[in-house]
């Protein structure tokens, strides 16, 4: 909704846009669809394109991006790996 409300045209962004598009939000949101299914890959994918996100904007414009709504949207992805973790030392535990 943000893309559309912003009046997206996609002709008019440079590579770098481009990047930081690809990694959020499209990276992180298909992480989170993945987690449904397997929560390590889809955890790992949510971090890894919100840490990707971070790296890219702070080369491009020499700071980080502000506010804590980039955070807060990748966050279960971070539990997605708790929970992996935590399944994965239970039926350890088991065996």
């Amino acid at each position: 909704m943000f893309i559309i409300g912003e009046g997206f045209n996609p002709t008019k962004l440079k590579v770098n846009e481009w990047l930081l598009f690809i990694f959020f939000p499209i990276g992180v949101t298909i992480g989170m669809i993945a987690g449904w299914w397997k929560e390590n890959i889809g955890g790992l994918i949510t971090i890894g394109c919100f840490i990707l996100f971070y790296v890219v904007h702070y080369i491009t414009s020499g700071r980080f991006p502000h506010g804590f709504a980039f955070l807060t949207f990748s966050s279960p992805g971070l539990v997605f790996l708790l929970s992996w973790y935590q399944n994965r030392k239970v039926k350890w535990s088991a065996a």
